[in-house]
């Protein structure tokens, strides 16, 4: 019996001991089992930080290659003229060739109404109306080669504008002139961006681009109305040629960037035995001295970056053609500083001179004066506000000859409020002074406007 108690209480002190020592041993065990959850809580945390980062880096490196395709365009872009302070300018025609030949436009990209319009826009141009109304106040010197609009409203010109893309390769523009009761193709023309050795070029009739000023239309002129130095070299409306025109922007490292363009093309009907320059088809058609002149045009123009603020323009032009031999030499340059994007200082000079070989021949021989006709002029414009600027004009033609006109000296004093990108109000004064005729004084009130497609901003 006693053996037995003893066995039981050896048991169970067997048993009590197991259980003491047990129980540190579960509590650990426990604690291990935490930790380990923990720990494994933690890695799949790192696990999805890491996958994050993953991401976030492909992110990050698609946003640099944005960035950097963004920078190659934008250098790109600067190759051109266009974009850039001097893009002012330029004409329409240049600014479009320019970025085509430095391949910064897209072939068949297409504006922001066709892009509206979606599928109808493919086949519907873009439509816009240009009016240009004023009134002179001046002596009216009709016989003397005088104003015959002095001292009454007038509406001078109006234009309707077409444009549109053909294809992806070819882009057309049309503008209709409306004179009184006269309307006529001012321009027609295709523009390809496609040509081979990165050229631009147009086909049809267009603005010459002979010089600075016969590139622009009037309403985009800073003074009011046609200029004497344009209409004794190159005619009341310009020069204007039917035919081709090609035009390379060359890439340039540095701050400089040259444009040349050729044009091959004809002109106007002249009487072959006259000289004389007439519109009338008619008699062209029935009397064979009546022909159209074919020329030839090279010009040449570099831009030059001075800084963020100030730029150079500097043209040379070359025309011949075969009207009685005739050849027109010109130079222009524009400089421009803006210290703010409305506020600057604008100066514009133009030189041209004829030599008409065979005239100047006859007159030699004749014993009178051969020196050929030339002329300059300088156009000075300061923008102190967004809608306010004011400028002065000064021109001066000499025809010892007597060829055109005699000697013209034209002074011109201007304040115009661009109130709008489709407005703009300007006041003029004139004086002009021709060999042989009184002064003529002249006031001049203008009103341009605008609306629908339009493709430059009124300056």
């Amino acid at each position: 019996m006693r053996n037995k108690i003893i066995k039981f209480s050896l048991i169970a002190n067997i048993i009590l001991a197991a259980v003491i020592f047990s129980v540190p041993v579960t509590a650990a065990a426990a604690e291990n089992a935490v930790s380990e959850k923990l720990v494994r809580e933690l890695i799949n945390e790192v696990k999805e930080l890491k996958k994050s980062n993953e991401v976030l880096k492909a992110e990050l490196d698609a946003v640099k290659k944005e960035q950097s395709d963004i920078q190659k365009k934008v250098a790109s872009l600067s190759l051109s003229p266009s974009p850039s302070a001097g893009a002012e300018g330029l004409s329409d025609l240049e600014k479009e060739l320019n970025a085509a030949a430095a391949g910064s436009v897209s072939p068949g990209a297409k504006t922001e109404a066709q892009n509206t319009l979606g599928m109808a826009g493919a086949t519907n141009p873009d439509m816009g109306v240009v009016g240009i109304a004023s009134y002179t106040a001046a002596k009216k010197y009709e016989d003397q080669g005088g104003s015959p609009s002095a001292n009454t409203f007038s509406f001078d010109e109006a234009e309707l504008n077409f444009s549109g893309y053909v294809d992806p390769f070819h882009k057309y523009d049309l503008v209709l002139g409306f004179h009184e009761d006269e309307v006529g193709v001012e321009e027609a023309y295709l523009t390809k961006f496609d040509l081979p050795m990165k050229l631009a070029g147009r086909l049809g009739k267009f603005r010459s681009s002979m010089g600075f000023i016969n590139q622009h239309h009037v309403d985009e002129l800073p003074w009011a109305g046609e200029h004497v130095f344009l209409d004794s070299f190159l005619g009341e409306e310009g020069l204007v040629t039917t035919g081709l025109e090609l035009k390379k922007t060359f890439a340039s490292k540095g701050k400089w960037t040259p444009t040349l363009s050729y044009e091959l093309g004809s002109g106007h009907e002249y009487d072959m035995a006259a000289g004389t320059g007439t519109p009338n088809r008619l008699a062209m058609h029935l009397d064979k001295s009546f022909a159209r002149d074919r020329r030839n045009l090279i010009r040449l123009r570099n831009h030059f970056d001075i800084g963020e603020k100030k730029d150079f323009a500097l043209g040379l032009s070359y025309l011949d053609s075969d009207h009685r031999s005739l050849k027109t030499y010109g130079a222009d340059f524009q400089y421009r500083y803006r210290p703010q994007s409305y506020q600057g200082l604008t100066l514009l000079g133009e030189f041209m001179r004829r030599d008409d070989r065979a005239y100047n021949e006859k007159r030699r021989v004749a014993g009178l004066n051969d020196k050929s006709p030339q002329g300059y002029m300088l156009n000075l414009e300061y923008q102190w506000d967004p809608v306010w600027k004011a400028g002065a004009v000064y021109s001066r033609f000499d025809d010892p000859a007597g060829i055109l006109s005699g000697k013209c000296d034209s002074k011109i004093v201007y304040i115009a409020h661009p109130q709008t990108e489709f407005t703009r109000y300007l006041l003029q004064y004139e004086q002009r002074e021709m060999a042989g005729l009184e002064k003529d004084h002249r006031t001049t009130l203008q009103l341009i406007f605008s609306t629908g497609y339009h493709r430059h901003k009124l300056k």
